[in-house]
Order: structure tokens, then sequence, then C-alpha cells
């Protein structure tokens, strides 16, 4: 059975709206009546899959597996919801670089190359947009609350980004004591410019390439990286949908489910620690 009230809560804390948490509850209280089993030893392939078959229209497939995601995730069963995804009718679906692929990126910068290896950290690990990590200053990196203000967002929309691994301050401190010139800019060339979108697409590209991986990455493949990876790891969808600075928490879901890469909870330093988050 389910417990209504906390796992109700749970979802309104989560930024669900009434009627989504009563489609959630209709697919839930089905799915539980069809199975013989508690929670702790719900099989994927046993128990979920039987169950999705029975639904042939996309859409509300998709619906009942957000549904069964929200229920593993507040009991635990990360397992089971790395398992679960959608997929949205007539969209190509993306494959992106998986964690051990952005993992194998970044390892493979000498630490020599300190602006670019920061940089692509950087991206990987707040999620902004190209044009937020160009215009980003000095001064918005806050390292005592560990957070970067974004000023220049979308549509002038400001945000802090929360949730940052303690390896990208480090790196950004590192790479400022390097620096030979003076600028507020927190990324810029060799003679003080800050980057510039093309120069950041060329520094993601020219160690992608070497790594022979037949994926694309480019800037934005990292910020899609960002919000599919956090939320494998444990993330709270809400969380990275307000730190992508996402117009809604739908935008961040349909992105979530248009992309497919090998998923699993791995030990990643360049995504927070999410099992650690309790708000």
């Amino acid at each position: 059975m389910i417990d209504t009230e906390n796992f109700v809560a749970h979802l309104r804390s989560s930024g669900r709206s009434e009627k989504t948490i009563k489609l959630y509850l209709m697919f839930l209280k089905a799915f539980l009546s069809s199975i013989d089993t508690d929670v702790a030893h719900i099989s994927y392939d046993n128990h979920v899959v039987p169950f999705l078959s029975k639904y042939s229209n996309q859409n509300t497939r998709n619906t009942c597996k957000m549904a069964l995601r929200n229920y593993f995730r507040y009991h635990g069963r990360s397992d089971l919801l790395q398992l679960i995804r959608g997929v949205k009718i007539g969209r190509k679906v993306e494959l992106l670089p998986s964690q051990v692929e952005v993992l194998q990126l970044i390892k493979s910068i000498p630490d020599k190359k300190v602006l670019d290896k920061t940089l692509i950290v950087f991206l990987y690990s707040t999620g902004l947009r190209v044009d937020e990590c160009c215009q980003c200053r000095k001064f918005h990196v806050d390292f005592k609350n560990k957070w970067v203000f974004v000023k220049f967002g979308k549509m002038g929309h400001e945000r802090n980004v929360r949730f940052i691994p303690d390896i990208t301050f480090e790196l950004l401190k590192t790479m400022w004591s390097k620096r030979r010139t003076v600028s507020e800019y927190a990324f810029v060339d060799r003679h003080g410019r800050k980057l510039n979108v093309n120069q950041v697409g060329y520094i993601i590209k020219k160690w992608w390439t070497k790594l022979n991986i037949e994926k694309k990455c480019h800037p934005h493949t990292l910020r899609k990286c960002y919000v599919t990876h956090s939320i494998d790891q444990g993330a709270k969808e809400i969380i990275v949908s307000k730190n992508a600075g996402h117009s809604s928490l739908s935008v961040t879901l349909e992105k979530y489910f248009m992309v497919e890469c090998l998923v699993g909870k791995i030990s990643n330093p360049y995504l927070y620690p999410w099992n650690e988050v309790i708000t």
C-alpha cells in the first residue's frame, strides 16, 4: 500500500501539481494491486516491465513511468528508477556521453592545461549555458557558500547555482593563481580577453576528438550531461531544474527523457555527492 499522506507531501515538495499527483496515485494504485510483493522486493523485469506493457499509448506510459520513478525514489530504490526512462513521440533521442566518457574526457586533459580542464569541469559540474559561462565574473563565484551567481541568464533571469563539488572551486583557485593577466572575468584567453562561445567550443572539440568516441560533444552537451547525470546520481529533479535555470520542472523532465546514455551511480568527483542532500 502507498503511504498516501507522506508520499503526497513528498510529491508536493518536489513541485508536482495536484493534477499530476492525482495521476501518479492512480497509476501507483494500479501497479501495486498487480503485484504480490513489497517495495523492497519489486523487480524491474518481473514486475515493472509487465505492468508498463499494458499501456500502448506512449504518452500514457511516460506518465506511468514518472509515477513509478517518484515512488521508487521515495522508497530509496535508486536501482529501479535508473532503469525507467521515457521517450517523447516524434522526437529524436539524443545519445549523450556517459558519466564514464565525461570522466575520461576530463582525465585526458593534462593538469598543466589548467584553463581547458577547469572550463570543462566548470561547465559539467554547474550546468551553466555556454554564454552564461563566458559572462561569469570572478566575483560571481562564492567560495564561502559554495555557489555561482548567474547574473546574465536566459531572458535576463538571475539565479544561484548551488550544490557544486569542491573540486570545481579548487580548480578555479588554481587557474586564477596562475593567471598572468588582470581581468574580472572567470575565463579568459592568453591575452586576457574573456572567452567567447566559439573558443569554448573549440577547446571542448579539441580534447573530445582525441578520445575517438562516436558521439558528439559540444558546450551544450555538457549542460545536458549535468542534468541527466545528476538525476541518475540521485539528485532531486526540482533542484537540478532550478540550478539549470529551466522555466519549469516539466522542461527539465522532457530534456531528461530525450537523451540516452549509460546510467547508474558511479564514483564521480565532478558532480555533487547528491546522496548528502537533505533538502
